[in-house]
């Protein structure tokens, strides 16, 4: 196949596929829920087998600590996304099916440092590799893509003292290398979960365009004992100006604490985003470990 015919075929299968993909966000969005209503569901204890209130020990309230000054966190990350689309595309002799699979594996590492009591500077980059393959009847391709390792998120961060009642709230300055934008974040204890929220603002650059957009998120944090944390977030972004389609995201993410103090850390995560018609979902694992000690983090 020719690269001009190629690019044709690609075209006219985005085409024939586009109206799939209000359908899958729809199935997706429903599986998720349903996991998450299972997940909650099997961590209730039964009740013929729990114990008795008075047998149970004490229970320490959830508490986040802010880090102490000169805390350095360090954070290593891999994930897998994948994507594609399969179609029959007409023909002079009859419909040919075609498929095409796309594999995203991105790996990235990042740094934050705690510079004053509520002030952090974080750094972080990637790289990856892409593998894309696509197959029609009588025939195939595919290749590889590398993206060299560079800095791609850099920001700045104040975290408000806790009051009393348990809410927090943090505002950050974010920079990339085409983009520059203000998150504000409040939460709430409410034990067994934190709850949060965040309104974010930022501007990119697209060609020789500035494009503004704003966005919003809800989610909670639920610390299920000392060590494991569940926390699922829901996002939507709306940009400003630009030929840009909206973008909504519904992420989650599990971690688990290695050590009783709460400086090392491993997690699962994973997310589905949606913009316009493209719907795109991705898995990962991570790993976190404090360079200086400090207090743990969050406990119950």
């Amino acid at each position: 196949m020719t690269a001009r015919g190629s690019r044709g075929r690609r075209w006219l299968v985005r085409r024939l596929v586009r109206w799939r993909g209000a359908a899958g966000a729809r199935l997706v969005a429903f599986g998720v829920a349903c996991a998450l209503l299972g997940a909650v569901w099997c961590g209730a204890p039964v009740a013929a087998g729990a114990a008795p209130p008075g047998d149970r020990g004490p229970i320490d309230a959830i508490r986040i600590d802010p880090p102490q000054r000169g805390r350095l966190e360090l954070s290593a990350a891999l994930e897998l996304a994948p994507s594609g689309w399969e179609a029959w595309i007409p023909a002079s002799d009859g419909p040919v099916a075609y498929a095409e699979a796309i594999h995203h594996v991105t790996g990235s590492v990042g740094a934050r440092y705690t510079v004053a009591p509520g002030w952090s500077v974080a750094v972080g980059a990637r790289a990856g590799v892409t593998h894309q393959r696509e197959v029609w009847d009588g025939g195939g391709e595919s290749r590889w893509r590398k993206t060299a390792l560079k800095v791609t998120t850099a920001s700045v961060q104040f975290d408000a003292p806790r009051w009393p009642r348990g809410t927090g709230m943090s505002v950050a300055l974010r920079a990339a290398p085409r983009s520059l934008g203000v998150e504000l974040s409040v939460s709430q204890i409410r034990d067994p979960l934190v709850l949060f929220g965040s309104l974010h603002v930022n501007r990119e650059a697209v060609g020789s365009e500035r494009v503004g957009s704003v966005g919003l998120g809800v989610g909670a944090a639920f610390v299920a004992n000392e060590r494991v944390t569940l926390r699922t977030a829901v996002g939507l972004t709306s940009p400003l100006a630009g030929v840009r389609a909206p973008a909504s995201a519904l992420s989650w993410r599990m971690g688990y604490l290695l050590d009783a103090q709460g400086d090392q850390e491993i997690a699962a995560f994973g997310s589905w985003t949606q913009q316009g018609q493209e719907l795109a979902a991705k898995i990962g694992v991570e790993w976190k470990v404090a360079i200086v000690p400090s207090s743990k983090i969050a406990t119950r």
